[in-house]
């Protein structure tokens, strides 16, 4: 599906203002069809937008598998995302998108490290050796 005509708003206006369409063609130098179909759009619909439900429906990432996918982060939030694909049957990239762009999640792997405290830094910088010493 091709998409709408960037030059749709001016076509429609030189349209209300009484230009032919013939003229309108010349002007802009744009395809009689697309200023033929804007006309009848504008016509049928009395805007310049698109029509309610243009373009291809999603298949797997619909607002019920996005609840699920929430649901079973709320339940468990380490587990990890191709896990829970494997669980659902659908592919790791779309539950990766699920993840990311609809719930606004980001992935990391929670890190161990060592809490130092000031007198334990201040200690472990006394005993090492001098980074500038002459072997």
């Amino acid at each position: 599906m091709a998409p709408p005509s960037p030059h749709r708003s001016s076509i429609l206006n030189l349209f209300k203002a009484g230009v032919p369409p013939v003229d309108i063609i010349k002007r802009l130098g744009v395809p009689s069809r697309t200023v033929y179909d804007s006309i009848s759009r504008f016509k049928k619909l009395g805007t310049f937008l698109d029509r309610c439900g243009r373009g291809r429906k999603p298949t797997v990432v619909t607002p019920d598998r996005i609840k699920a996918v929430k649901e079973r982060i709320r339940r468990n939030p380490h587990r990890s995302i191709r896990k829970m694909a494997k669980g659902m049957k659908i592919s790791s990239r779309s539950m990766g998108r699920i993840v990311k762009d609809k719930l606004k999640l980001t992935c990391y792997r929670v890190r161990k490290a060592a809490i130092l405290y000031n007198e334990e830094t201040a200690r472990k910088v006394k005993k090492a050796p001098s980074a500038h010493a002459q072997w």
